[in-house]
């Protein structure tokens, strides 16, 4: 409905007024039909419903209810609610960041606190390698010499060969946890730097010191 089809129906309940008198309490309507004919009622009817109206209240006066909006606008109405939920989440996580760190220096630090953190826990781990390493070799040394040697039974040359497992099996592990822990340190390292490029773009964005 345009506005001034709306100005026009706003001007059309009075003449109906005083054209026919209305009982106190009683609901009625005026809307434009089809042929932008002025029609009233005591309800609209559903096909004009959407094309806006106007309602008479109790105090006497009416009240302007505004045409639905068209999928242009609801779509409109989308987007730009969208947009605004995207700003204040990035506000938010901005803001998250900047309890954390309030310089660069912050980050640095904090990147090599966890980074030590990290070296402490390698060091048992590769010594433990270092030392199991050199058992298998002697293991093995061992398993050769008793391939030939007859004072040397069966039973211990399979004790030998079980060892050698077991310390197989355990410099497997140490090295996969040494693996891990290398990975941990790459994980933190592009999670630093990640929290360094979103603090100088924010301070950036905002005008502050990224010193």
């Amino acid at each position: 409905m345009k506005n001034d089809d709306i100005n026009k129906l706003a001007l059309f309940p009075i003449l109906f007024l005083i054209a026919t008198p209305l009982q106190a309490g009683s609901e009625y309507y005026c809307w434009n039909n089809q042929d932008g004919v002025y029609e009233c009622g005591n309800y609209v009817p559903a096909q004009y419903s959407q094309n806006g109206y106007l309602k008479r209240l109790k105090n006497g006066g009416w009240e302007e209810v505004a045409p639905a909006p068209t999928a242009e606008e609801i779509a409109e109405q989308e987007r730009q609610g969208e947009e605004k939920r995207i700003k204040e989440e990035q506000r938010q996580e901005d803001d998250a960041l900047l309890k954390l760190f309030s310089k660069k220096e912050d980050i640095e630090n904090a990147r090599d606190a966890v980074l030590d953190s990290i070296a402490a826990q390698l060091k048992p781990i590769e010594t433990t390698l270092k030392i199991l390493k050199e058992n298998l070799k002697d293991l093995e040394k061992s398993k050769k010499r008793s391939e030939n040697n007859p004072n040397v039974s069966d039973s211990q040359r399979e004790a030998i060969q079980r060892d050698i497992v077991r310390v197989t099996k355990r410099i497997q592990d140490n090295e996969k946890q040494l693996q891990m822990k290398r990975l941990g340190e790459e994980d933190v390292n592009q999670k630093y730097n990640g929290y360094m490029e979103r603090f100088q773009e924010i301070m950036s964005r905002r005008g502050g010191s990224t010193k």
